[in-house]
């Protein structure tokens, strides 16, 4: 006979104290209640607007149109964080592809990418830091630096500790910069988004797109200032 914590267990949702009662495609869980820190800080609320300018994006879309979003995404399935295939619908590659190209001020993709999604991008290396930004030497060769358009983001984490050799997160968006009708030369100045002080580190997460909408998996660097 089922002890009666199982049958509350398996009939509970909501929260009591500390414990949330949740369900999954697995059945019923409890993880810890954590409440949301700073829900309304300016970098989510920029976040939040554009998910909404996205969300209108693509309702404007055609029929027609969403469908090769669709077909491009079944086509080019990604990897999850334990190394299995997953399909994305149209409507979130389309977000996934689009967001970054808003936060950096460009134009939204109508259509995905004719080469697939993604393009090369090696790791930079951040020789000086004078609390305010970073100088860094890049592999200039690469090709969004071999195109009028691409650009590369850069987003910077907070000041850590000089001890510690790898940061997950958070990171904060801080500077695009844009290959013009020239090719970009080092070294590249980049705005950090936390005063980094003396005795301190920075980590770096660098991005880079093809104005066609291809991009690069992350490029890390760090720096101790």
């Amino acid at each position: 006979m089922p002890d009666v914590v199982e049958i509350i267990a398996e009939i509970a949702s909501g929260s009591v104290g500390d414990v949330v009662y949740s369900r999954n495609v697995y059945g019923p869980y409890t993880r810890p209640r954590t409440p949301p820190d700073n829900s309304f800080s300016t970098a989510r609320s920029q976040a939040k607007t554009r998910f909404i300018t996205l969300a209108n994006a693509w309702a404007a879309l055609t029929p027609a149109q969403r469908h090769v979003w669709h077909k491009f995404a079944g086509e080019n399935r990604k990897w999850d964080r334990i190394w299995q295939r997953q399909t994305q619908t149209g409507q979130n590659l389309f977000v996934e592809l689009n967001a970054p190209r808003l936060q950096a001020g460009k134009t939204t993709l109508v259509e995905p990418p004719a080469g697939g999604t993604k393009t090369a991008l090696r790791d930079p290396e951040i020789f000086a830091c004078n609390g305010g930004r970073i100088a860094v030497t890049m592999f200039l060769d690469d090709p969004w630096n071999t195109v009028n358009g691409g650009f590369v983001m850069c987003q910077t984490s907070p000041p850590i500790s000089p001890a510690r050799n790898f940061h997950a997160a958070p990171y904060r968006y801080s500077t695009t910069q844009t290959r013009g009708a020239t090719p970009l030369t080092n070294p590249r100045l980049f705005n950090v988004a936390f005063f980094i002080p003396v005795g301190t580190r920075v980590f770096a997460r660098f991005k880079a797109f093809l104005p066609t909408g291809e991009h690069s998996h992350a490029a890390y660097a760090a720096f101790t200032r």
